[in-house]
């Protein structure tokens, strides 16, 4: 069951089978990924820096596992995140992986028991893993369920759940019922355009890069091609999926077997197909799911799984009277067991990503809005980052600054304006947002009367200097202006407003003698009757209102924010800011955003090549050229240790050149 919130669905279940009729099943816990790797590599004296380089990777993949839906975890593969450098010396550490650490209750797999399981089975106290309170849980492992006969639930916490309910309670809606849902999208051009123009974030299992290509090119117009296409896009699809794409007619080979799967264009992309495949060939119905499960748990294997083949063959023969395709089905149905997806639960996860496509066509304004709040809760950028350009793209919205006087507590969209959330920068709280809300109702003579009023009200200076540089006082004035007069106002004025003042080294140094002078009265080494007040409106006076430059921009939005969004067409397509770099022993890669479009993109080059010409994360670069991808050749010669081929690095590079950009005249000048 795809849930946002387990507590109702356990509650209901105890009210029907009774109140210890229902626990949580028991997970042993093992060493994982990373502190496998740790005990391997300190154990065998692996080199620190390859020590330290695989962590990393690990991590990248921890994360990318602690934002996943529990459906697409198990599509999520560590061997994506190492690169090939590396792989077989992590390798080495998975026997670690099978040592015991501890137990803990089972993140979503409850037991259902027609009695009392304390009695029966019974019971142990856990530590969630979610939660990190105490659970008692069943005292035994999902894997032993079969062999006792035992049913279990799995209440999967799926976060699009929780989102479609927020996005249909934003407009005073229940979410409509699955029969409902296929009346509001059955022939609307407008819902099936999200898929066909591939405007998927937070559109449930398309919004994956590479699924928006597979699902742009597909053009789902039905809940039953949208179910296809998410079964299809799994591992155990991935020979017959371009076939499938491009909508051409597709054959087993054998018409008696496309007869068998005629429902799904003879295509075997449900767990359902290959049940009628093992029923054709003589497997009873009652077992055909049960050898499925076993094949994808790999639990039928080796010689088991080369008695069922023989078995199949024999019967195939029987049926058909000769064995030239058998073969070639047997391989797709290999395939398709160990990852298929059953019917309903594709048609579910079809629903799920077609409230959400309908919300978004439909009700694009409040989609945007709770979208992007809903991830700002969960402090997921990347996310908001994506939402946020795909809003500006697809539908002309345009990012709002934060601003003084504005509702910035939580993200708001006005007039295609996307005004952001404050308490997503880091170091803010809801507390500043709610201060500066209230701060913002009254109307200031000038910057020096608003700094007087924060004084003591708990906003530090760190937050003011990081607000400034976002613009967010501009009713007041400039940034570099703002950001000088402080530094004034800090050394003159502080909390109380001195008699006498003190002519410090810094004093000196800002060069304000002598309108200190002129607001006081001079002694040898200090001011009398100094009047900070009027002194701080003359200073005012004089600091000029100086530009901040793109570069400015983009640094302060990419350091406090971390995210970028500031755009300039003036700006040639070839300028490109560096937002991260990550040089490693092989290759090095890099995300540079345009600042023409605001579109960000993901480059690799050989480090040998970086190295010749080094650059940093927040350097601009022009690129005059990229190679589309990394590329060697051979040398001819062959290394004498190892009788390998030689190869040199020909591709994976770029022309650049690693220069600052000039706003006025738009030209590079050489740095």
């Amino acid at each position: 069951m795809n849930i946002a919130n387990q507590e109702p669905f356990i509650s209901a279940t105890r009210e029907i089978i009774g109140e210890h009729g229902c626990y949580p099943l028991l997970a042993i816990g093992k060493l994982k990924e990373k502190a496998s790797w740790q005990l391997y590599a300190g154990a065998n004296d692996v080199i620190p820096e390859d020590a330290n380089q695989i962590s990393k990777y690990i991590d990248k993949y921890n994360d990318k596992l602690k934002y996943a839906d529990e459906l697409d975890k198990k599509f999520i593969i560590i061997e994506d995140f190492i690169p090939e450098e590396y792989i077989n010396l992590y390798k080495q550490s998975l026997e670690y992986q099978g040592i015991t650490i501890n137990t803990k209750a089972h993140p979503c797999g409850y037991l259902l028991f027609n009695g009392d399981i304390r009695r029966e089975i019974g019971l142990i106290r856990t530590i969630s893993e979610t939660t990190k309170k105490s659970v008692l849980c069943v005292n035994m492992e999902g894997a032993y369920l079969d062999e006792f006969g035992y049913v279990k639930n799995d209440y999967l916490i799926v976060d699009s759940v929780h989102l479609t309910h927020e996005l249909f309670e934003s407009i005073g809606r229940t979410v409509p019922s699955f029969d409902e849902l296929r009346d509001m999208i059955e022939g609307d051009e407008k819902t099936w355009d999200i898929y066909k123009k591939g405007i998927t974030c937070c559109v449930n299992q398309v919004e994956k890069a590479s699924t928006t290509k597979k699902v742009m090119q597909y053009k789902p117009l039905t809940l039953e091609e949208l179910a296809m296409i998410i079964a299809g896009i799994r591992p155990g699809f991935k020979t017959l999926l371009p076939t499938f794409l491009a909508r051409e007619l597709y054959t087993t080979g054998e018409l008696t077997i496309d007869k068998v799967l005629e429902d799904t264009y003879h295509f075997m992309i449900y767990q359902e197909s290959l049940m009628r495949i093992l029923a054709f060939l003589g497997v009873p119905m009652g077992d055909s799911y049960g050898t499925i499960k076993a094949i994808s748990k790999k639990k039928l294997k080796g010689k088991k799984l080369d008695a069922l083949k023989i078995t199949l063959k024999e019967n195939w023969m029987k049926k058909i009277g000769n064995l030239d395709n058998f073969d070639k089905v047997w391989d797709v149905f290999s395939d398709s067991a160990r990852y298929g997806f059953n019917a309903p639960h594709a048609l579910s996860m079809g629903g799920d990503s077609a409230y959400e496509a309908w919300f978004k066509a439909h009700h694009t304004t409040k989609f945007y809005e709770v979208a992007i709040n809903h991830y700002q809760a969960k402090n997921k950028k990347d996310k908001i980052d994506a939402l946020i350009k795909e809003a500006m793209i697809h539908f002309g919205y345009k990012l709002g600054d934060y601003e003084f006087g504005k509702d910035n507590r939580k993200v708001n969209i006005e007039n295609a304006t996307i005004y952001p959330n404050m308490s997503s920068i880091k170091g803010f709280g809801e507390q500043v947002a709610e201060k500066l809300y209230e701060l913002g109702k009254t109307k200031y003579k000038d910057f020096k009367e608003f700094l007087d009023c924060i004084s003591g009200i708990g906003i530090n200076r760190t937050v003011i200097d990081k607000l400034i540089k976002l613009n967010y006082f501009k009713h007041f004035g400039g940034v570099k202006k703002l950001l000088k007069f402080i530094e004034y106002y800090d050394l003159l004025n502080g909390k109380k407003a001195p008699k006498i003042l003190t002519i410090s080294k810094k004093i000196k140094e800002l060069n304000i003698i002598d309108l200190i002078q002129s607001n006081s009265s001079p002694t040898l080494a200090t001011y009398t009757k100094f009047d900070s007040n009027i002194c701080l409106n003359e200073i005012w006076n004089v600091v000029p209102e100086v530009k901040l430059s793109v570069k400015e921009i983009i640094n302060n939005q990419y350091k406090i924010l971390g995210i970028i969004t500031h755009i300039d067409s003036l700006y040639s397509k070839k300028v490109f800011y560096v937002s991260e770099l990550e040089v490693l022993k092989s290759i090095t890669n890099i995300t540079v955003y345009r600042v023409k479009d605001g579109t960000s993109h993901k480059l690799k080059m050989w480090t040998t090549q970086y190295n010749k010409n080094i650059f940093e994360e927040c350097n601009f670069l022009y690129v005059e050229k990229i190679d589309k991808k990394l590329q060697k050749a051979p040398t001819g010669e062959i290394n004498s240790e190892t009788g390998k081929k030689i190869y040199r690095e020909v591709g994976g590079s770029f022309e650049f050149w690693l220069n600052k950009y000039k706003d006025v005249s738009y030209e590079f000048e050489e740095e």
